[in-house]
């Protein structure tokens, strides 16, 4: 299949990988295009976002079990009750979702169905665009509504707004969504308002600079 961007905007070799990147590229998955094309080098591939997912959880000791990269369980969701844990993970670079997708994914493991802990997302970024790709894409990925929240804000003053796994007082300079809620394919998209009091654990995959990164040397840290 022709690469159907500008070659500089996004060259043939991350065009070659996007399967690599969502293995459901083709169902009309969103990385960006010509106007944005800093997601075809930012979104880790779904495999190694799996393999973070389940390291992770491993981490956290969850009760759960490796999460295959051929997508197990991924067209049906465990249901959530009201005897289930809830685990709360920050995504604070968001991106068009490959993390955030992948954490969400813990909860489709049919290997884990029984769990009594479940996975809350809370996909962060300070780009509404992106946070609208992450939610069509997590649609295809048949992630659950409840399972992944998008916050429109900046990321350095959300991870400031938590101290110790709780949240603190959120300063009034915090980008918000005009103070409402809206929704893209279901999943709700909004501001601080939107964040939990509580959160478990922080994921930070921040922009490393792209592709011209090494002539921005001195330029930034």
């Amino acid at each position: 299949k022709k690469n159907p961007y500008p070659k500089k905007a996004v060259p043939d070799k991350f065009w070659a990988q996007r399967k690599r990147l969502f293995s459901r590229y083709d169902e009309g998955i969103q990385i960006g295009g010509e106007d944005d094309p800093e997601m075809w080098y930012s979104v880790t591939p779904e495999s190694i976002g799996l393999h973070i997912a389940n390291r992770m959880a491993s981490m956290m000791n969850l009760d759960r079990k490796s999460t295959s990269g051929t997508g197990v369980g991924d067209t049906t969701s465990t249901q959530c009750n009201d005897s289930k844990k809830e685990t709360v993970i920050i995504d604070a670079f968001c991106g068009c979702g490959g993390n955030s997708i992948a954490f969400a994914r813990l909860n489709k493991n049919k290997d884990v169905a029984g769990s009594n802990t479940r996975v809350k997302v809370i996909a962060v970024d300070n780009s509404l665009s992106r946070l609208k790709m992450a939610a069509n894409n997590a649609s295809i990925y048949g992630i659950s509504k409840e399972d992944i929240v998008l916050v429109h804000a900046d990321a350095v003053e959300v991870v400031n707004a938590y101290e110790g796994g709780s949240r603190k007082k959120i300063q009034s300079d915090i980008p918000t969504n005009d103070g409402c809620c809206e929704t893209y394919f279901g999943f709700a998209v909004g501001g601080v308002e939107l964040l939990p009091d509580h959160v478990d654990a922080l994921f930070l995959s921040p922009p490393w600079g792209g592709m011209d990164y090494d002539s921005n040397k001195g330029k930034s840290g």
